[in-house]
């Protein structure tokens, strides 16, 4: 075990987000995605729930804020467009305590599982709450002292 990284973090996940360079992105999918047969690299998060294991990723993961589009994809209902899924909330409240110039977009599923696709890396969560899936795009890590 190492110290200040969360037991949710899996050696394999840890690894992955050290791989992961400026511009890559992850998914963080619930229990119904299908993150093998989308994702190039999928890694598994047994037990966990999507955003506990954000918020274990936020406390390492830059997200890309200095880039006009959005650092964050939401997955949406394709049959109900304008429905809020509950966990969005939850994301957003982990996402700005570690990145509050984030910015959030969301997109139906089947264009969601298109970007899935194009992903370094998805991650299966047990996630059980609905449209409980969501991408992150990593940015650079920079010290205080330089400009960004």
């Amino acid at each position: 075990m190492l110290k200040n990284i969360s037991n949710k973090i899996s050696p394999d996940l840890l690894k992955t987000l050290a791989e992961m360079g400026h511009g890559d992105t992850i998914v963080l999918g619930d229990c119904n995605f299908p993150s093998t047969s989308v994702g190039k690299r999928c890694l598994r998060a047994d037990g966990v729930s999507a955003s506990a294991l954000l918020e274990a990723i936020m406390r390492l993961l830059p997200l890309d804020v200095n880039e006009p589009e959005p650092q964050v994809i939401l997955m949406k209902s394709t049959d109900h467009p304008d429905y809020v899924p509950e966990i969005w909330g939850e994301f957003k409240k982990v996402i700005e305590k570690f990145e509050p110039k984030a910015k959030f977009c969301a997109v139906e599923r089947n264009e969601f599982y298109e970007k899935s696709r194009n992903a370094f890396a998805c991650v299966q969560t047990s996630e059980e709450k609905s449209f409980g899936c969501i991408i992150l795009r990593k940015g650079i890590w920079h010290t205080e002292n330089e400009e960004g």
